[in-house]
């Protein structure tokens, strides 16, 4: 094999090498400036390709008896099979260009609007960065050398390219090591690895459509991005591109003095909008229910976050802001998660993941419990841990053990869910607190607690006992709790009862004794008074039982009595009525 493809060939084994090596990288960092500068590898690897394919049509060529190397341009710029090839050459440069300005243009939109990136380890990433450096700078030195060796154009463009992807690792080495030292410039790297592979892609486009209009054979990238630029901001020549494009396809725009005006304003407010545009980063607006802080160079200028409004910064990429919404009410599922097309919760089925845990009596359980929290310090949520929800969700499952742990599987599906809710909710928000974690709890649901499926019909049957015997147990609580204070309330009244006959006897024998002293005081005073009234009493008591006979002295005694003693009938006989 020709050294000079062999040379290709080997560069385009490291530059995939070096490509895979970064993407696998960024898949364990995070790193937006790792990740651009994959892609960065990536364009790499499309120019090593292009140059093995040129590198081969080349030598194929020249091993063609009759031709040399003064005459084999000439070869490469005819028509027939070599016009065929190039049309195929052409068309895959064509592809890679537009490929690659869709991610370059993706990677800015993703480092301007996208959110805060944490990255993982970003010191040792940046010395393996550093080491892909010296990895391009040996690939630099190798193409530059077997291509001034043997005067290929290819090889030594290419090199150029290599010591380009040396300075964009050597950039993102740096900026991780400065991440992990505190100052954030990931992002602002990231940017400029984006305008790298950007420059390239209209590298490519700008050579390959030259080389289309001139009939050319070959993309060697004669015109670089330096040059497209200086090309872009000279009028003169932009309106000397035109005018021969016009002449060549006939368009005769041009002559049309409108358009002419049109597209001279036009040229100059583009630096006049682009300087509005750029100054239009320093203002930002918050809105009613959020929050923002500024980063600048990636460091929180103060921790107190910015309220509601509009507001002023220093312009991209000094500072930067993020702006969260603070005031709504997000949900974690925790423990299990629900399937979607779960309709109903049952135990006999399964209806999401199957994760247990383990109650105080030592029985597994399947918890699905939905936590509902919403951010309270914004600088914390930010900066205190790389995902405040995955911490959130540790607790809760944490919390939700310990507390399994002290009480038995009936407990925790009847009487003590309500208040495990509760429980649950002051443990994991102290921990949260504690930790800095900037969340706070709303609320706790839990959607369902259930045994293992496969025994899910016993421990139904013994939950059916459980409540019977709950209800049972409630009954006699109910019979208890209504005759005991009846029996209470009974007593107490017997009570109060005798205790008032008792005052009541005592009182009324000390009212007759009373009144007997002071009638006998008084008798003592009137004795003939006394005598009189014990005279009375004795008659009537004597006489109040027997029977009587009450007569007339002046009518005579009677000479028949008639009746009974004790009769009210009296009958005389022999004498007057």
């Amino acid at each position: 094999m020709d050294i000079r493809k062999k040379a290709a060939l080997i560069v385009t084994l490291m530059n995939t090498a070096l490509t895979v090596a970064k993407f696998v990288l960024y898949s364990f960092t995070g790193s937006l400036v790792i990740l651009a500068e994959a892609w960065h590898s990536f364009s790499d690897i499309a120019t090593s390709v292009c140059v093995y394919w040129a590198m081969s049509k080349r030598i194929k060529e020249e091993s063609k008896p009759g031709l040399t190397p003064d005459t084999l341009d000439q070869v490469e710029g005819s028509t027939g099979s070599g016009r065929e090839k190039w049309n195929l050459e052409m068309s895959v440069s064509l592809g890679i260009g537009v490929f690659l300005l869709i991610v370059s243009l993706m990677l800015i939109r993703s480092v301007i609007w996208g959110e805060r990136v944490i990255v993982a380890k970003p010191v040792l990433a940046g010395l393996i960065f550093i080491g892909f450096a010296l990895g391009s700078y040996l690939i630099s030195r190798f193409e530059g050398s077997v291509g001034a060796r043997f005067h290929s154009v290819g090889l030594i463009s290419d090199s150029l390219h290599a010591k380009a992807d040396m300075t964009a690792s050597l950039l993102a080495g740096f900026s991780l090591i400065l991440y992990g030292l505190g100052l954030d410039l990931d992002r602002f790297a990231a940017l400029i690895i984006s305008l790298f592979i950007l420059s390239f892609a209209l590298e490519v486009l700008v050579n390959v459509i030259w080389a289309r209009l001139r009939g050319d054979g070959q993309i060697l990238f004669q015109i670089k991005s330096y040059q497209i630029m200086a090309f872009l901001f000279n009028p003169r020549q932009l309106k000397a591109l035109f005018i021969e494009v016009e002449s060549r396809y006939g368009w005769g725009l041009l002559r049309r003095s409108w358009l002419h005006k049109s597209l001279r304003y036009l040229y100059r407010s583009i630096p006049i909008i682009v300087i509005l545009i750029y100054v239009s980063t320093m203002l930002y607006t918050v809105r009613a229910q959020e929050q923002a802080l500024v980063l600048r160079f990636g460091r929180a200028i103060q921790r107190q976050p910015v309220g509601p409004g509009l507001h002023l910064k220093l312009p991209w990429p000094i500072d930067r802001t993020i702006i969260v919404d603070v005031t709504s009410i997000n949900s974690k599922s925790v423990g299990n998660i629900t399937d979607a097309q779960s309709a109903a919760l049952l135990w006999t089925r399964a209806h999401g993941t199957e994760e247990a845990f383990l109650s105080g009596d030592n029985y597994f359980m399947f918890p699905y419990v939905i936590v509902h929290y919403r951010i309270k310090d914004l600088y914390a949520y930010i900066f205190q841990f790389d995902d405040p929800v995955q911490i959130l969700e540790d607790i809760t499952n944490q919390a939700i053990s310990k507390l399994f742990a002290r009480r038995s599987f009936y407990e925790i599906v009847t009487s003590y869910r309500a208040d495990l809710a509760d429980d649950l909710i002051v443990y994991v928000q102290s921990e949260l607190d504690q930790m800095q974690v900037g969340l706070d709890v709303v609320s706790v649901h839990f959607k369902d607690i259930h045994p293992p499926i496969s025994i899910a019909d016993s421990f139904e049957q013994v939950i059916a006992a459980l409540q019977e015997k709950e209800r049972t147990i409630n009954e006699a609580y109910g019979y208890r709790n209504k005759n005991v204070p009846e029996s209470r309330g009974q007593a107490l009244r017997t009570v109060e009862q005798a205790q008032a006959y008792v005052v009541e006897k005592v009182d009324r024998a000390e009212g007759d004794a009373r009144r007997f002293l002071l009638q006998n005081e008084i008798y003592q005073t009137h004795l003939s008074v006394l005598k009189r009234k014990l005279h009375l009493e004795t008659m009537k008591n004597a006489l109040s039982a027997t029977g009587k006979v009450v007569y007339d002295p002046k009518a005579g005694k009677p000479s028949i009595w008639m009746g009974k003693a004790g009769s009210d009938a009296v009958t005389w006989q022999g004498g007057n009525e």
